[in-house]
């Protein structure tokens, strides 16, 4: 079996974002992500709404940044969504957009950012 999700960009007035996931999610769609980067809109607000809309589809971070917010303040957010939409939350971390990094002028070279999560994830999260 074959899942597809929609990527979505936090970008659009939040009717026709929160339009958007309701009709992926009429059309079948495993899950809707976005991007939690401070370019766009807050995507665990739109989510949060769009979990009152929905019944099905997953949704979540398809990249949060664990440099530029704490891991800790990402396991409040996905717990509190993974509560908002009974239990469809999930989400993807990462070390962060390179260029994004830059530009708050963090020095990320030499660094284990991901070791920043090992004592904030719950035991079933797991990295690939």
């Amino acid at each position: 079996m074959v899942n597809f999700s929609y990527a979505h960009l936090p970008a659009y007035p939040i009717a026709q974002s929160l339009e958007m996931i309701k009709t992926a999610e009429e059309l079948g769609f495993y899950a809707a992500y976005s991007v939690d980067e401070t370019y766009w809109k807050d995507m665990w607000l739109l989510f949060a709404a769009a979990a009152d809309k929905t019944q099905q589809i997953r949704m979540g971070p398809s990249v949060t940044h664990v440099i530029l917010k704490d891991p800790t303040l990402i396991c409040q957010q996905l717990a509190t969504l993974d509560e908002l939409s009974n239990g469809r939350a999930e989400a993807v971390i990462s070390f962060g957009n390179l260029a994004m990094l830059g530009q708050y002028h963090v020095k990320w070279q030499g660094s284990r950012p991901l070791a920043r999560c090992s004592g904030s994830l719950p035991s079933h999260a797991h990295f690939s």
